[in-house]
């Protein structure tokens, strides 16, 4: 596994390791538009419906990426132990803190589907691509041996909370083909539904698309050193701190992490215009005392100075072994 390079701001804490672990990259996963897979009988597939819901099963499986959990704003008024909370939360210059601050998302990604077509032993292909349609003329029946997708998956990063464009992170059209066995589609008789296509070839080629899609983001990440994994506090009764992140980010028990104060601000409409927010700086360094699913509870071990709260900015300092 490739090392992660943990780096902090300098304010006199101690110089962190270097990780063996990677913490996962919560994504939001946006609508990946496709056409509606039209059948030579005059049927029609809801192929989008169908991508979307493979790449989130995708998603769900990796090693590297996380889907978003939102939370609740009405929900963090009371601590687990029945400690009142400001209610709505505010950060640090007492600034009320916005529902998009807590529902924080490393990476948002949208994409379209190019081109989708099954082809016979002939090279006579049925689906769609920018020149049009195909197929029509075939009859009612076609015997399928190969499919290819042509898919762009787009991948924005949101380290400023909200997504106004590419980051340097952008795939380009990615080819999938399989060769299948062959089988028959009798379009006349059965209708392309959600469960043939999980118990059919198509799906194959769809996954195949998605898994290649994912790497390439994965890889432009890794290679951009201004992409650091990040998180946000969510509550905080001190003297525990709790942030978004947990074992399903991947991270354990002693896990040091650096806390940021951050001034939030917008150009308009808070979580709907340009994100203007600013880093305070360091304000201390806590440790990782209990870990759950999706949140993290955590205390300080060192202080820079006073002050940690809800919508604080959170990074790696340094992970155990």
């Amino acid at each position: 596994m490739k090392k992660l390079l943990v780096t902090i701001l300098t304010l006199g804490l101690a110089t962190p390791a270097l990780a063996e672990r990677n913490l996962k990259r919560r994504v939001e996963l946006r609508n990946i538009n496709s056409r509606v897979f039209n059948t030579p009988a005059g049927g029609s597939f809801d192929f989008g419906f169908a991508l979307n819901a493979m790449m989130a099963v995708e998603l769900g499986s990796s090693d590297y990426f996380l889907n978003l959990v939102s939370f609740d704003i009405e929900d963090l008024g009371m601590s687990a132990d029945g400690i009142s909370l400001v209610i709505p939360p505010m950060d640090a210059f007492g600034n009320e803190v916005p529902q998009c601050i807590l529902d924080r998302k490393q990476i948002t990604m949208t994409g379209n589907v190019t081109s989708f077509e099954l082809s016979n032993s002939t090279s006579v292909s049925i689906g769609y691509s920018p020149s049009g349609d195909s197929g029509f003329g075939i009859g009612g029946s076609f015997k399928m041996e190969k499919a290819k997708l042509f898919m762009d998956l787009g991948a924005y990063h949101s380290s400023d909370f909200v997504t106004y464009g590419p980051v340097g992170i952008a795939t380009g059209a990615h080819e999938a083909k399989t060769q299948t066995t062959r089988i028959d589609l009798s379009f006349s008789n059965i209708t392309l539904s959600p469960e043939f296509f999980k118990t059919s070839e198509l799906s194959e080629v769809t996954q195949k698309a998605a898994r290649k899609a994912l790497a390439t983001i994965k890889e432009q990440v890794d290679a951009n050193e201004n992409l650091p994994w990040e998180s946000v506090v969510i509550k905080v009764a001190e003297p525990k701190i709790t942030i978004q992140a947990g074992s399903f980010d991947g991270l354990k028990k002693d896990d040091q992490l650096v806390v940021e104060n951050i001034y939030h601000q917008w150009e308009g409409e808070p979580c709907k215009s340009k994100y203007r927010g600013t880093s305070a700086g360091t304000t201390a360094v806590i440790q990782i005392t209990d870990v759950r699913g999706t949140e993290a509870d955590a205390i300080v071990v060192e202080r820079v100075r006073d002050g940690v709260f809800v919508g604080d900015r959170v990074r790696v300092h340094q992970l155990v072994n």
